[in-house]
């Protein structure tokens, strides 16, 4: 009789088992995906479903010439066997095989896959089932390994006892679960046997621990573990040491992080899941008092081949070179929140090794009560997870933000799921126990990861208890998505911040710290009894006297002046957004300013030297133009490397690195004795100089929160701006009364002064790096890079590949797009009235140099006053809506703020053409000046602003794509003029230009419409648009 198995449709689903072989050439069977379940008995028989596959014969007869050859040489190998005659699908079985180690009682442990999968059209699977099976072959946990099980009746009744102990203490209960009925019992006693029978410890397998909830407003105290955690672990050391009054082996705990399987749904940045699971893995001690049951594992130690990253470990994968079809995969992205390189990595080596299969995945909500509790719960939580988060502040209306939960829930149901499977596959003989309300009928059992006696009903304070009506309507409170409140008996209740805050009394409330300085938990100075019904029957978990931290563990902070008041501001404890006192920021702010001018002057001081030097080196005009259009040309281009660069190496170390070159070539422009060597010199200066016009971007969103970035940026772009308002005048100055060799000595100079202020004062600002930059904060004002401060930053350093081209990647924004185009022709307006304002004021006015200087003075004022008051209004316009909504910034407010800059600078520009072509008085001309630059700096505040809020995570690749626009533009402005107010006069050349500006506008008015929109939907046209589709 034919029997014929369809195609399996995933990786995962390729892998027919796993097994262990003795030296006898026996196999012994761990998993298989055709089973529910296949114990690991060492007398089980192939799988029925395999063994009609596969030759027996063949593979008994291999296995003993294999156990002996492996056992000598120790080396992976890999080799296929034919499917039976009888069968007509097209495939072969391939076996992946390591030996074990001498000492183990197993010789070999291996995988066995199909070749092929049901997707013909993927090029990449066989890579992807290959990496698989050999991920499989060398991580996954089969030891401890016994031959000579010891079966017994005794041993079936203490599996019962054990049984027991985790219905009553741990596992989760709901009116309609299957712990009984759907043979959930029996399941767990069935897996549990195996360890029980060979004397070992029970080991259980917990995924969970990911990152504190990012809602730090009404959810969590902090970023860190506290309170909650500690009850966890304390939970899981009662129940061992429950098993181990009646199985003295006990139990273990392996605790799987899925805290980087979910981060960027979340909008945690990765950098925080590390800080948060190194903290965990350093305190569990002092939180269990029993480590030696735990062990943390991370996606990426259990997905990396390494075979040597046994536990969890911050070092970065290496994904791409052993998977090249890797980088081709796109993720969905719906939070900006930064990532680090090994973390996306290990998320795309997930899916792709899981698959999608959304179809299934939609049915199985609509069908199974667990799968539908589980969506139901995270659309939940992540409605309140996410309320802070940009992209849904931009939304018009709650049905829009379930919408896009909805959305995000549904990709976090497809990453659980992956997870879920590559965890199976890994752990085969672990008993898997899960925080999420399953049904208990197995494999996995929900778990109260909290003792339940202390747990108040699904987030309520209503003091009711019990179990959940029905499974999908259920929510098992968890430690990173709460905090613990305790009471004056040391009763604890696990709760949201939110209601939290709800619990009165007349004493005020204390926040309780660990001695290391984290949150804990809050205290409320009287019973709960006293305040709610049923809240006096609670118990409290053994060993009451721990549950409290002890005076000398914790300090106490009061958090309200007034009796019986509580403020969301005092109570919370979450880390400041930046380190720094407002001194410092406000020092780093004039630093990075006075370093963003160095371009813009380095351009503009060499102009009045032009004759002089092209005389010094016998050449022509237009050579010595090229090295201006060659400095003007690098300096647009050569942002973008160094933007890719501090966005992945961090901020510090490019500032030297450029500033030096900067220094480095004006030392050298001043002792150039060749045209040849002043052109490639001025190509090197401009590279170095480039760099702050990203660069600075980059740390006012590393130091600055989104409601203090307009007045920075405007303060910041003063800088910039009054580079080419001083670098004539300089330059006239230098060279009259010395040579212009020393333009380029007074560049060095300064710069060599700026590199020194960086070397002592500026730190590593990165947040991907450093967080708020607590690390640098403690270590005082002055910054040297020693051992102290290395090691705390090393395991957050990127391994993304250096990609100088990386902000175009910004172009597929269409809101991006519009506003780095809009901003280029403003620029380039401002350039073109930049050039003629010395022309008319000698022509037309019949100035002196020394009086166009002086006219000046009212340009000055307009970029000082439009710079810092638009990027205070803009931020004024931010609190104003917050005030108004409830709601935190989002991006498009800044945009809505260009108003006044949008019609300032086409009317100032209109003004100065009118003003002189028909000789108006001067003053009138000086007026429209001031208007051109006050609106023109107003609108480069709040853009660029904008750009920093929408991509805060890649703050410095972003405006280098700005600059990337606006600096050609410049040029092309500063070239076209002169030659078309010859042709047409003034005033309709520059009336001409000021309607191009407003025609420009509209390019921000699609953005203040749209823009939010497209914003939620660039995930989705991303991975579109990469799959061919428009």
């Amino acid at each position: 009789m034919n029997t014929k198995i369809s195609l399996p449709r995933s990786p995962t689903e390729a892998i027919l088992f796993v097994y262990v072989c003795d030296a006898d050439g026996k196999l012994h069977f761990l998993s298989s995906s055709y089973e529910k379940s296949v114990s690991p008995d060492d007398d089980r028989q192939l799988p029925t479903s395999i063994s009609a596959l596969v030759k027996p014969s063949f593979i008994e007869e291999a296995a003993r010439h294999r156990a002996v050859t492996l056992r000598l040489h120790g080396e992976l190998n890999k080799y296929n066997v034919e499917l039976d005659d009888q069968f007509t699908t097209a495939q072969s079985v391939t076996f992946y095989e390591r030996a074990l180690p001498r000492d183990s009682s197993m010789a070999i442990q291996g995988v066995a896959a199909l070749s092929h999968l049901d997707d013909a059209d993927n090029d990449n699977m066989p890579d992807i089932i290959h990496y698989l099976s050999s991920l499989l072959t060398i991580k996954c946990r089969v030891t401890p390994w016994s031959l000579h099980p010891v079966r017994s009746e005794n041993n079936k009744k203490l599996s019962a006892v054990i049984a027991e102990i985790l219905d009553s203490h741990f596992r989760f209960k709901a009116h309609d679960d299957q712990w009984i009925s759907g043979g959930g019992r029996d399941f767990f006693i069935y897996k549990i046997e195996y360890f029980i029978d060979r004397s070992l410890p029970i080991q259980f397998i917990l995924p969970g621990f990911p990152c504190k909830s990012p809602n730090k407003e009404s959810k969590v105290l902090g970023t860190l573990p506290d309170k909650g955690e500690e009850l966890a672990f304390k939970t899981m050391v009662k129940v061992a040491e429950m098993i181990e009054v009646v199985y003295v082996p006990g139990v273990r705990f392996a605790i799987v992080s899925d805290g980087h399987v979910f981060s960027d749904l979340l909008g945690v940045p990765d950098v925080s899941v590390n800080e948060y699971g190194r903290t965990l893995r350093t305190a569990v001690a002092s939180m269990s008092g029993r480590p030696d049951i735990f062990t943390f594992h991370g996606l990426d130690d259990l997905l990396s081949l390494d075979a040597s990253r046994a536990t969890f470990t911050e070092e970065p994968g290496h994904f791409p070179e052993q998977l090249p079809c890797l980088s081709c995969y796109v993720i969905p992205r719906y939070t900006s929140a930064s990532v680090l390189p090994a973390a996306d990595d290990a998320r795309r080596l997930l899916c792709l090794l899981a698959g999608r299969d959304e179809k299934s995945l939609y049915e199985e909500i609509k069908q199974n009560t667990s799968v539908t509790g589980l969506y139901r719960g995270f659309s939940r939580f992540l409605l309140e997870d996410l309320q802070q988060q940009p992209e849904m502040l931009a939304l018009p209306s709650k049905n829009a933000r379930k919408q896009l939960c909805s959305k995000i829930a549904m990709e976090m149901l497809i990453r659980n799921q992956a997870y879920s499977t590559i965890v199976g596959r890994l752990f085969p003989i672990h008993v898997r126990i899960s925080i999420h309300p399953y049904n208990c009928a197995g494999p996995k059992f929900g778990v109260n990861l909290i003792h339940k006696d202390f747990v108040f009903q699904a987030g309520t304070l209503d003091g009711q208890r019990g179990d959940a009506t029905e499974i999908s309507l259920f929510h098992i409170p968890t430690p990173w998505h709460n905090l613990v409140v305790s009471d004056s008996n040391g009763l604890c209740i696990v709760t949201k911040k939110k209601d939290a805050l709800k619990l009165g009394g007349e004493k005020e409330p204390k926040l309780m710290f660990y001695e290391d300085g984290r949150p804990s938990h809050l205290l409320i100075e009287q019973p709960f009894a006293s305040l709610y019904k049923g809240a006096g029957t609670q118990s409290k978990l053994p060993d009451p006297g721990s549950e409290i931290a002890p005076a000398a563990e914790v300090k106490e902070i009061v958090l309200s002046s007034e009796p019986t008041k509580f403020s969301v501001t005092s109570v919370a404890a979450s880390e400041p957004y930046c380190a720094y006192s407002p001194a410092r920021r406000r020092f780093l702010l004039f630093l990075i300013a006075l370093a963003g001018g160095f371009g813009p002057l380095a351009g503009n001081i060499y102009l009045p030297a032009m004759e002089s030097i092209r005389t010094a080196f016998g050449t022509s005009v237009s050579m010595i133009n090229l090295t201006v259009s060659m400095f003007m040309l690098t300096f647009a281009v050569a942002p973008m490397g160094w933007g890719t660069l501090a966005d992945s190496a961090g901020r510090r170390n490019v500032y030297l690195i450029s500033f030096a070159i900067y220094v480095a070539a004006s030392i050298a422009l001043g002792f150039s004795q060749s045209y040849a060597l002043l052109l490639v010199l001025r190509i090197v200066q401009a590279i170095g100089a480039s760099s702050v016009q990203s660069l600075g971007a980059g740390t006012i969103a590393d130091l600055f929160k989104p409601t203090e970035r307009g007045r920075a940026m405007g303060i910041f772009l003063l800088g910039p701006q009054m580079g080419p308002l001083i670098g004539p005048v300089l330059g006239g100055f230098l060279t009259e009364y010395a040579s212009w060799r020393w333009i380029f000595f007074f560049l060095a100079g300064l710069g060599a002064v700026t590199w020194i202020l960086f070397l002592l004062f500026l730190p590593e600002t990165l947040r991907a790096k450093v967080g708020n930059g607590q690390v640098y904060a403690d270590h005082g004002l002055l910054v040297f890079p020693g051992p102290h401060i290395l090691e705390e930053t090393k395991a957050a350093k990127s391994a993304t590949k250096y990609n100088p081209l990386a902000p175009l990647r910004f172009l597929r924004f269409r809101s991006i797009t519009l506003c780095v185009t809009y901003i280029g022709i403003i620029f380039g307006s401002f350039y073109c009235l930049n050039v003629e304002i010395p022309a008319v004021l000698k022509d037309v006015y019949g100035y002196d140099a020394s009086r166009v200087g002086i006219s000046y003075i009212p340009t000055g004022v307009g970029f000082i006053l439009g710079s810092t008051i638009g990027g205070r209004y803009a931020d004024w316009k931010l609190h104003q809506a917050m005030s108004a909504t409830g709601l935190d910034h989002v991006p498009e407010s800044r945009i809505r703020s260009q108003w006044v800059g949008i019609i300032l600078f086409p009317v100032g520009l209109a003004l100065f053409g009118f003003a002189g072509h028909f000789h108006w008085h001067v003053s009138l001309l000086l007026v429209s000046l001031f208007i051109s630059v006050f609106g023109m700096t107003w609108l480069f505040s709040c853009n660029t602003t904008y750009l920093i809020d929408s991509f805060p995570g890649s703050a410095s690749s972003v405006v280098a794509l700005n600059s990337l626009f606006r600096n050609p533009a410049a040029a092309l402005g500063s070239a076209i003029i002169g030659p078309f107010t010859n042709k047409v006069g003034l005033w309709p050349a520059f009336l001409s230009v000021a309607m191009v500006d407003v025609t420009g506008a509209a390019l921000v008015v699609i953005v203040m419409i749209y823009g939010a929109k497209w914003r939620m939907r660039s995930s989705t046209s991303v991975n579109q648009t990469d799959k061919g589709k428009p």
